[in-house]
Order: structure tokens, then C-alpha cells, then sequence
């Protein structure tokens, strides 16, 4: 084959220009490889092998799915299910407790207005009969007012109560308001948080002889788990009574998710008297609707006044709560049998019917 001398010439050029960027790039990586690191202004490729400056992380390109600058949000489905478990658990128990205790306000024990956690300005208005059998029926008018005194950050407040366990009770509806004993006292929130609540009553028993005390309560609450305890210690002053103490232990389990077991248990002791007297009490309370409710209650109480607890009265029965009339107005069946010393140990059934109406804020 004849090749003519341009074409020749033309494939040399060609040639030429083809070798000359592979031998400069060979002569670069002989440099490199000779030459020592370049500065930290070189390529991104090398500064990967490099230390990084304390001010900044270090960030390997096959991490950047773990080392980020802000955290990942939480995603609820990956909680471990115990946890949401009990974090359900926890908040059902304390709703249940508290809106149990706010439905049905004295619970077991039939607290006194003075007894219980009243936040906020309220009053409560209550007629009630009581009927045991062979017995002439009972009335008694009930009335407890608790005020927020102004400018006192909520911690001053006055409360007015007329009730009580036995005062009051008449065959005369009217009569009974005007024979109850009213008390009246002004109370000092020392501390309320999540954990404790303190708190200080100065007040006086409007009695046919003026009683005035004093008292230093606190009260300590204590969540676990399935269960939520209740602590509560008192120590008062009457002038008629003399020096004493109080103790109350309080014990709710959550059942179901509409229903709770509390346990409660009493023991007072004054000085001059010189014994306890005790009190226990079971309930096992159904949330029905948020207008209707039941608890089925047993109880029992007595002293060591002969040397050792002896019980003198037992009680067992049904509470029916209903929601009548807005979100204020209640009433109440309590049918009820009742063991006690005085009835030579027979059964009485008894019957307790409330009207009862709450003003709150």
C-alpha cells in the first residue's frame, strides 16, 4: 500500500497530540508521590484522610446518615411498647383518681370539707336523710365555702364548713341547720408541688362552747407503676381535746381502664385519751359515664382502748352518683348494711339519700 507524503505527515501530528496529555498525567502522579502533602487548600478528595480542626467534627461521608448537626425527631412507633404501656398506665391512673375523687368529693371516709385538696373558689350546698331500720330518719342541711383570699398568690384561703360525722343529725330537716356546729378556719398553703403539699389552719368551732385549734398537715404522694399511694400526717391542737395526731395511708390499683381499687386507712390518737382510733375502708369504683358512677364499699372501725384493735363496727354497700343537672347538681342513693356493737351484732340495712349541689371556678 502507497501513502503519500501530506497523509503521512497529517497521521504523525494526530499521533502526537493523542500521547502528550497521558505522559503529563504520568508525570503528575510521579510528583505527587515524590512531592510532600499539599496544604489543607488542596483537593475535597485528600482532605477526607486528613485530621479535621478541633473547632468542626469529623465527618466520614459512609456516616452521614448517624452524625448529624440536629437530632432525628422521635418517632412514636419506635417507643418500646412496655414504655407506652406504662406511660398509659400511669396517666390513666391519676385521671381516674382525680376525677373519682372530684365526682364523688368525700370518697370513703366522708371527708370534711377541711379535709380534702379544694383548689379554687367553691362551695358546696348538700341535703341529705339518712334511714336505718326500726330508727327514726335523720336529715341533716350541709354547707362548705373555700375562698381564695386576693393578693395572697392563691396560698391564704377561708373556708366555713358545717359539717361533720354525727352534729347536725335531726328528725327536723329545719332544726338541723339551725343545731349544726359551723367551723371556720384560714388556711396557709406552706408548699404544693408535684411531690408534697404543706399546709396550716388556724380556724374555730362554732360550737354551743367556742373550740379554737390549730393544725400542720402534709400530704405525699407517690406514683408506681400500677399503683399511686397517698401519705398523709397531721398534727392539731383543740382546745377542748388537747394535743393529737393523724395519720391516713391511701392506696389506689387501676383495675380496668374505667375502674379503681382504693384502700384506705385511718388512725388518730390524742394525748389526754391516750389510744388510736382506727378506721378501714375498701372501695372498688366504676366510671361508668362521665355523668354516672358507682362504688361498692366495706368498711370497718374501732380503737385500742382495751389494750389491743377491737372493732366495733362494720359497714358494706353500693353508692349510686348521678350527674341531674348541668355540671353542678348531683344525687345520690347509698343503700347500705350495717354489723355494729351497739345492735348486738344484728344486721341493719340503712339508707342514705343526697342532694347535692357544686359551685366551682
Amino acid at each position: 500500500m502507497r501513502f503519500s507524503l501530506p497523509l503521512l505527515l497529517i497521521l504523525c501530528w494526530q499521533t502526537a497530540v493523542t500521547a502528550l496529555p497521558v505522559q503529563a498525567a504520568e508525570q503528575d502522579d510521579v510528583a505527587a508521590a515524590t512531592v510532600s502533602p499539599p496544604a489543607e487548600t488542596s483537593s475535597p478528595d485528600a482532605s477526607t484522610a486528613r485530621t479535621p480542626p478541633k473547632n468542626k467534627p469529623y465527618r466520614n461521608p459512609a456516616d452521614l446518615d448517624v452524625i448529624t448537626d440536629k437530632p432525628h425527631p422521635v418517632n412514636p412507633d419506635d417507643i418500646d411498647f412496655a414504655d407506652r404501656s406504662r406511660l398509659w398506665v400511669v396517666d390513666r391512673l391519676d385521671t381516674l383518681s382525680t376525677g373519682l375523687d372530684r365526682f364523688f368529693m368525700n370518697m370513703l371516709f366522708d371527708e370534711q370539707l377541711l379535709d380534702q385538696e379544694i383548689r379554687g373558689n367553691s362551695a358546696r350546698i348538700s341535703a341529705s336523710s339518712y334511714r336505718v331500720k326500726d330508727e327514726l330518719t335523720e336529715y341533716k342541711l350541709g354547707l362548705g365555702v373555700n375562698i381564695i383570699l386576693p393578693h395572697t398568690n392563691e396560698r391564704l384561703n377561708l373556708l366555713i364548713s358545717s359539717e361533720g360525722e354525727d352534729e347536725g343529725n335531726e328528725p327536723d330537716i329545719l332544726r338541723s341547720a339551725e343545731r349544726a356546729e359551723y367551723v371556720a378556719a384560714l388556711r396557709f398553703i406552706i408548699r404544693e408541688s408535684k411531690r408534697w403539699r404543706i399546709d396550716a389552719d388556724a380556724g374555730i368551732n362554732w360550737a354551743l362552747i367556742p373550740d379554737p385549734y390549730t393544725r400542720l398537715r402534709a400530704r405525699r404522694p407517690i406514683e408506681y407503676g400500677f399503683m399511686k399511694f397517698r401519705f398523709t400526717q397531721e398534727i392539731n391542737y383543740y382546745t377542748k381535746e388537747g394535743y393529737g395526731e393523724k395519720t391516713d395511708l391511701r392506696f389506689d390499683f387501676l383495675v380496668s381502664e374505667q375502674k379503681l381499687l382504693r384502700l384506705e386507712t385511718s388512725a388518730s390518737y390524742l394525748v389526754n385519751d391516750d389510744f388510736f382510733k382506727l378506721r378501714y375502708g375498701a372501695g372498688l369504683f366504676n366510671q361508668v359515664s362521665d355523668k354516672f358512677a358507682y362504688v361498692l364499699l366495706a368498711g370497718a372501725s374501732g380503737n385500742t382502748e382495751n389494750r389491743g384493735a377491737t372493732f366495733d363496727r362494720y359497714t358494706t354497700g353500693i353508692r349510686f352518683r348521678r350527674q341531674i343537672y348541668k355540671e353542678w347538681m348531683f344525687f345520690e342513693i347509698h343503700p347500705q348494711m350495717i354489723w355494729a356493737a351497739e345492735y348486738d351484732w344484728n344486721h341493719r340495712p340503712a339508707l342514705l339519700l343526697t342532694l347535692e349541689a357544686e359551685l366551682n371556678e
